[in-house]
């Protein structure tokens, strides 16, 4: 790109890639002494070819000037790094302007100055100052942009947030082109001005390049194929699936390269842009399927002109390339050039271009696929957006068929868009799906719905062939009926008018177990094939085939036309059981139930009469009713007791379409006030306790919904509060196998001081012979003692509705009565002991009279008598008493019926402990000597 030479010393050199060195003190032959001047090194570098002063464009670099070192012999020294531009590329006649850089220091003048000017340059010598100085960073490492901008012709010298730009437009005075030159000077004289060698060391001046732009020149490239028309003669049809490409196949390009940078047109100029374009063909960049190439019927053309041949006979892929100019914005230049097909690896195809600008060589490049649209398979390490393209689930089932919605969702990656057609009848509907929309769901029933993908990349302009699909969503689950005066029982798939689902058709029955379970039997005998001949009005799959059931055979399957079978399938002779019945889409119809009727001959034609709730049974005492029966069970405490009987339902039901039953029984239930509220587990688990679910039909399964709460208005509630009195409903659903249900509806009296029933909770389901572990009301911790002390006559009052609370009582009172009674003997002891006391008194004193000198020898009595305790001390029988009421205390406690349990427990306990230690520590009495007037 550059010419280099040498003004002062030989200095200029290329360091590397991108940096040029243009002044150096290192070596002396890099610098030189210019006679009454003084000492000088510098160099330059001229671009080998004019730039365009008819496009804008910006080169970033790094300038990197070491810091001025300063002798004290130098009068004077600068440095400075140019950029600027000439009307001649010759290094010895650089004429032009030069944006320069750089400082100086001299003797005379104290510190440093760093500044910015622009010099006229004649025959390469700065020859006067066109504008500056302004002051500028240090010249230190500095990075800088020098740019040019094409609208207003000036150029412009940026360091950090300093700059200095031209003052008329470069265009106006040196025409559409110049050469750009880049150099640096490091000058330094000694005092006495003469040639005296006062060298400053490690000096250099050096300048990279980092980066060339051209910020209004925003290329885009469309690449179409073309294949030979063979009724035209010419290349005019568009290549839209590269399956349609064989090898040896040839095509034709078209190549077109557009500037759609909207700043390079203006009132004044429209941006002109000199390229080379040309295939590339690197591992970066590869062109995969195609081997271009050009002849006389073949040629290579730029917008319809022939490229000549003579001097390059491959100008897209030998040499440089052939020559575009973008002008302004938007204005394409069209390059047509064919290739032979050759073998396409991974079904894909791909070509890449290479642009180049002529002045600073700066390339771009632009690789444009076409590849095949792909669904993904069942390998989990394939990436989406390369390996696959798009999904559709839920997959159709093998009749073609949906019965949820359908979603197609596009995965960005080889493409960023994706257009989705819908082909209806009547109208043709596009959607786009891109990176932050990319699902597209259908969700109405629908019989045909024909899509056509294709995706394609905006940026790259890649494309790819289409994709196709096709939707049928049907919702509506078929049913079954039974006429019992023939036996038949009948498959519909029927739609109502208006009702916008779609029809599948009849596709299988089959005999199950009551629960929908398949019978361990299986013999599937198909009712034809989907290989049937038209009927008389040309339509098939849409004629009832009467199938009689054979013995043993318990599925039907019957002809689909096109993945669509007929609205209605009937069979003859049906057994007793339950059937299913499933449409082609796979939707299932419940469980129905065949019942041959009691009396044939009666002439009744419904097989399910409606219920007569109060004598479910009718007149038949063995009636056994369809719906779960709901049963009290038995009293434990009452084995006499008469065995209890289903309860009577108030309301019973046939569902027409499913002959299901679905019954409703009431009952009663009263429970105590309490701060505890009862949640719909623990009334579950209340209903468990007290009844029992039994199903009617053979297998015996019966399931239980959770309870649902209501309060006296039937609004629904999260418990019952059982904080004041009031009124409360219940209610639980049994299902059996086959649908059949039965609610027990329990009207809940919540009063004072009584209760018909427990409301523990179960804390794990059963134990292992399968009895339920009553461990007590969650938080509260009731034993099952506590549940059956729940069931015996409540106190009330201040005392509260716990039974336990007068126990508690009760055992203070009865501790603290044996308490007084044990003081009041100790009391007695010390009065029956008294004139015990005063006769020993007596004794001593006449003794004391009559021999002086035996009283002196013993011990002599003092005046005020020893303190003498009481008869009668705490007793093992007082220790085991008092005890045996604290433990029955905190046993009560433990069983946790209330929360104030506890507290009274704690004062019983405390109550016992007081008593003990009176009775442990009695209080001592001083006895004097007997008063004077005392006789013995």
């Amino acid at each position: 790109m550059f010419d280099k030479g040498s003004s002062f010393g030989d200095v200029a050199d290329f360091v590397g890639d991108s940096t040029l060195l243009c002044a150096s003190t290192l070596n002396r032959e890099q610098y030189d002494y210019v006679p009454g001047v003084g000492w000088f090194s510098g160099g330059a570098f001229v671009t080998k070819k004019p730039i365009s002063l008819l496009n804008s464009w910006e080169v970033e670099f790094t300038g990197d000037a070491s810091p001025l070192q300063w002798r004290d012999d130098l009068s004077d020294i600068s440095s400075s790094i140019l950029l600027g531009f000439s009307e001649s590329g010759d290094l010895n006649d650089l004429n032009g302007y030069a944006w320069s850089w750089g400082e100086n220091k001299t003797a005379s003048v104290a510190g440093t100055q760093s500044i910015l000017s622009i010099w006229n340059y004649t025959h390469s010598i700065a020859s006067s100052l066109a504008l500056g100085p302004v002051a500028a960073p240090s010249a230190s490492r500095q990075s800088g942009t020098f740019s040019y901008n094409a609208q207003t012709g000036i150029a412009t010298l940026s360091i950090g947030t300093h700059s200095i730009s031209s003052a008329v437009s470069l265009r106006d005075i040196m025409g559409e082109s110049a050469y750009f030159f880049v150099g640096g000077t490091i000058a330094w004289q000694s005092l006495d001005k003469s040639e005296t060698l006062c060298t400053p060391s490690d000096m250099q001046i050096k300048c990279t390049f980092d980066s060339i732009s051209f910020p209004n020149l925003d290329v885009a490239f469309s690449n179409k194929l073309y294949r030979l028309n063979e009724e035209t003669g010419r290349f005019d049809l568009p290549v839209t699936d590269i399956e349609e490409l064989g090898p040896t196949d040839i095509v034709q390009v078209r190549c077109s390269v557009a500037n759609v940078s909207p700043n390079a047109s203006s009132a004044t100029l429209d941006e002109q842009f000199s390229l080379h374009l040309k295939i590339a063909c690197t591992e970066v960049y590869p062109t995969v399927g195609l081997i271009p190439f050009a002849d006389s019927e073949h040629p290579v053309t730029i917008d319809n002109t022939p490229v000549n041949l003579t001097d390059d006979p491959h100008p897209l892929t030998g040499g440089a390339g052939v020559p575009i100019v973008l002008k302004g914005y938007n204005n394409p230049v069209n390059v047509t050039y064919y290739a032979q097909v050759d073998e396409l690896g991974d079904n894909a195809l791909k070509i890449s271009h290479e642009l180049t600008e002529d002045t600073f060589q700066v390339s771009q490049f632009h690789t444009i696929a076409f590849i095949s649209l792909k669904e993904p398979s069942n390998d989990p390490t394939l990436a989406p957006g390369y390996d696959y393209h798009y999904t559709r689930l839920p997959a159709a089932n093998v009749n073609g068929w949906n019965n949820t919605p359908v979603a197609i969702t596009f995965y960005p990656g080889d493409f960023n868009e994706l257009t989705l057609t819908e082909r209806h009848a009547e109208e043709t509907v596009e959607h786009t799906l891109k990176v932050d929309d990319p699902v597209w769901t259908r969700t109405a029933d629908i019989d045909r719905l024909p899509l056509e993908m294709r995706a394609h990349s905006t940026t790259a302009g890649d494309i790819a062939g289409s994709g196709y699909d096709t939707i049928r969503i049907d919702t509506q689950t078929p049913a079954l009926s039974y006429d019992a005066t023939v036996g038949v029982l009948s498959a519909s798939d029927a739609v109502a008018t208006g009702s916008g689902k779609a029809m599948s058709g009849v596709w299988k029955v089959r005999q199950v177990k009551a629960d929908g379970r398949p019978l361990a039997a299986e013999d599937v005998t198909p009712q034809g094939t989907n290989d049937l001949t038209p009927d008389a009005d040309g339509a098939q799959g849409t004629v009832p085939i009467t199938a009689p059931q054979a013995a043993g055979q318990t599925e039907w399957v019957f002809p689909l036309t096109d993945g669509k079978g007929a609205e209605t399938q009937v069979i003859s002779n049906a057994r007793p059981g339950f059937y299913m019945a499933e449409d082609a889409a796979g939707n299932v119809s419940s469980v129905f139930e065949v019942k041959k009727p009691e009396n044939p001959g009666s002439g009744t034609d419904d097989p399910n009469p409606p219920v007569n709730p109060a004598n479910p049974g009718g007149d038949n005492p063995d009636f056994n009713p369809t719906f779960p029966t709901i049963t009290p069970r038995p009293d434990p405490d009452n084995p006499d007791a008469p065995e209890p009987k289903p309860l009577v339902p108030a309301e019973v039901s046939t569902d027409p379409s499913s002959g299901l039953t679905h019954a409703v029984v009431e009952d009663t239930l009263t429970l105590p006030t309490s701060p505890d509220a009862v949640t719909p587990a623990m009334m579950a688990e209340l209903i468990d306790e007290r009844y029992v679910a039994n199903a009617t039909i053979t297998d015996g399964t019966v399931t239980s919904s959770a309870v649902r709460l209501f309060d006296a208005e039937g609004n629904a509630a999260t418990a019952i509060d059982r904080s004041h009195p009031g009124t409360w409903i219940a209610e639980q659903t049994f299902t059996d196998s086959a649908g059949n249900t039965t609610t027990i509806r329990l009207m809940v009296q919540v009063r004072e001081n009584s209760v018909t029933g427990s409301t523990t909770q179960k804390d794990s389901p059963s134990n292992s012979d399968g009895s339920a572990d009553n461990r007590g009301v969650s938080g509260n911790h009731r034993t099952v003692m506590a549940n059956r002390l729940s069931q015996l006559p409540q106190t009330g009052g201040i005392l509260g509705s716990c039974p336990l609370h007068v126990l508690f009582v009760l055992m203070m009172i009865m501790a603290s009565a044996y308490g007084l009674m044990r003081r009041r003997q100790q009391r007695d002891g010390d009065r029956a002991a008294e004139p015990d006391r005063t006769a020993v008194k007596c004794e001593a004193a006449e003794k004391s009279i009559q021999g002086p000198s035996l009283t002196q020898q013993a011990s002599p009595e003092p005046r005020a008598l020893r303190q003498t305790a009481r008869p009668q001390d705490l007793t093992v029988f007082d220790r085991f008493l008092l005890g045996a009421i604290a433990l029955c205390a905190i046993a009560l406690a433990w069983l946790g019926f209330c929360p104030f349990d506890l507290l009274l427990a704690v004062a019983t306990v405390a109550t016992c402990a007081l008593w003990t230690l009176l009775l442990h520590h009695p209080t001592r009495h001083n006895q004097t000597e007997p008063p004077a007037s005392a006789t013995c």
